[in-house]
């Protein structure tokens, strides 16, 4: 909370107060009005509102609205207002703001697209197909190779998966997925020239998830109506042709507004990009070079870069036909659009200033919020040991529980396992069977922890293993296409995080305390220093009781 400390209170009764808008405050030569406070106290999330009523609560957003004028002013006399970065971003969203209004005044976003368009769509890009996806993830790198023999041999992936695979919270107990289409690729990471061409129930290409692996195939295919996926290839043609027609736009504007490439600004682009777009190439002298210039403007191979990095581009820039696609496609077209909106002096409208006049507000005080914290010193090894110490409740880890799980296909086997292990049998033995064996990770060995949350994916073992006691036998349970009897090792209480995984999380904790630290004790200062020029003005109890 900011800190509440009144230095000056003059409470007079004005002329104002009797008006529509009264003036309730002032700072130097700005005046806050009544309308400001209320729009203020309207934008605050509910939890961020005084706590108190009337007359209080008016005060408290008062001075909130007095320290927004304050720091401002500190960010205007640090020269944040110019400060280069702070300018960049706000030219880049300025160019948003103006090349969405372009395409909204133009007529590109209003396109129009038929049934025909629709269906046409839908058979060109094999929306109606769908494929049965069966799927082994192997968390361990050293076991791939082994798990992918064994598929390859001739296993059903259903066997190798409950051998070697990682619990797979998408997935049956044989490994099937289930039907998928074209749009779901992207989630299951596979490429779309493996779904559109390898036959069922052949081994694809493993799949690196990044710390796991997914090896995959397709049990089935089959072809689905357009009617299940109406609404997605419906706004899929609609893309198509509000990027056709904005090509279009770009081109037309490209002619008008002389549109030039730059042969230098391109070879410094490859020299920066040949081995990948990264953050740091952007502060390489190279990236001042110009791009390409129009209409007095230009893109210099810096901002070029930047736009990349924004869309999640990081591959390597092949050559200078690569980079002047990316252009053309990615980057000039919002530039273009942008000048050809300021041309028509639609930046000159409220709506926009407005827009960039807050914009640039919260540029500037979040630089200084930075500035602020890296003024309090930095924040060392020992800084965030001391705060994790001080605070272990928030990294505690929920309760859980240790199990030891006999999976097999039928309710029958795991009824007899049951009654097996009811007349006395270690269940240490019963894994070493072959019905129960082959479902039995080689690590694992049928150890399994699994928290609340996980009762989602098996409700019937989670919540069978949670309301037993350490030691009880619980089953058969249902677990995917399977049954599961396990027994259960241990309950674990809530625990604390050890700091080594938890200092990530414990750092930027720490940095928010620091942050909010230090900009409490700069406004303290700056109210210290402005208090001849802060003024505040007695309200009327009928609108303090209004607000």
């Amino acid at each position: 909370m900011k800190p509440r400390i009144v230095f000056v209170l003059i409470a007079v009764s004005v002329v104002a107060c009797e008006q529509e808008d009264p003036v309730v405050a002032r700072v130097g030569d700005a005046e806050i009005s009544l309308s400001q406070v209320e729009q203020f106290v309207e934008r605050l999330p509910q939890g961020l509102r005084s706590q108190d009523t009337g007359r209080v609560a008016v005060a408290d957003h008062v001075w909130s609205l007095i320290d927004h004028h304050l720091t401002l002013e500190e960010a205007r006399r640090r020269g944040l207002a110019a400060d280069a970065e702070i300018q960049r971003e706000l030219a880049h969203q300025e160019r948003g703001w103006l090349a969405r209004l372009y395409r909204e005044r133009s007529g590109i976003a209003e396109v129009a697209v038929s049934a025909d368009d629709v269906e046409r769509t839908f058979l060109r890009l094999g929306f109606d197909k769908e494929r049965l996806l069966t799927r082994l993830i192997v968390a361990d790198e050293n076991l791939l190779a082994e798990a992918l023999g064994r598929v390859r041999s001739g296993a059903e992936l259903a066997e190798v998966a409950h051998s070697y695979g990682a619990m797979d919270s998408l997935a049956l107990g044989d490994g099937t997925v289930g039907w998928i289409g074209r749009e779901a690729l992207a989630r299951y990471r596979i490429p779309e020239e493996m779904f559109f061409s390898i036959q069922d129930r052949r081994l694809a290409p493993v799949a690196d998830l990044g710390g796991a692996w997914q090896i995959y195939q397709f049990e089935n295919t089959r072809s689905r109506p357009l009617a299940d996926v109406w609404e997605l290839v419906h706004e899929r043609t609609l893309r198509e042709h509000r990027s056709r027609q904005s090509h279009q736009e770009y081109e037309q504007l490209a002619h008008q507004l002389a549109l030039r490439v730059r042969p230098e600004g391109v070879e410094a682009a490859l020299a920066l990009g040949s081995a990948g777009v990264a953050p740091q190439s952007l502060e390489e002298p190279l990236g001042a070079r110009v791009l390409c210039d129009f209409d007095g403007a230009s893109l210099t191979v810096r901002d070029f870069l930047t736009a990349l990095l924004r869309i999640g581009f990081r591959s390597a820039l092949r050559d200078s036909g690569h980079v002047m696609q990316l252009a053309s496609s990615e980057v000039l077209p919002i530039y273009l659009f942008a000048a050809a909106a300021r041309s028509q002096a639609w930046d000159k409208e409220p709506e926009f200033q407005e827009f960039a006049k807050k914009k640039q507000q919260q540029l500037m005080l979040k630089a200084l919020e930075e500035q602020a914290a890296a003024e309090s010193g930095p924040i060392e090894e020992k800084n965030i040991r001391a705060y994790y110490d001080r605070n272990k409740g928030q990294f505690r880890v929920p309760e859980s529980v240790v199990i030891r799980r006999l999976y097999v296909d039928t309710w029958e086997q795991a009824r007899d396992l049951r009654e097996e292990i009811d007349a006395g049998a270690e269940l240490a033995a019963l894994l070493k069977r072959p019905l129960v064996a082959r479902h039995v990770h080689p690590q694992l060995q049928g150890i399994r922890r699994f928290f609340r949350i996980h009762e989602a994916h098996f409700p019937e073992l989670v919540a069978g293993a949670f309301d037993a006691a350490t030691g009880d036998v619980v089953g058969p349970v249902p677990v995917g296409d399977g049954f599961a009897v396990f027994e259960v090792l241990g309950h674990l209480e809530p625990e604390v995080q050890p700091y080594d995984k938890a200092r990530p999380e414990a750092r930027r904790l720490l940095l928010k305390v620091r942050t909010d630290e230090a900009m409490a004790g700069l406004i303290r200062k700056l109210r210290e220093q402005h208090r001849n020029q802060i003024t505040l003005y007695d309200l009327p109890v009928s609108k303090a009781e209004e607000l």
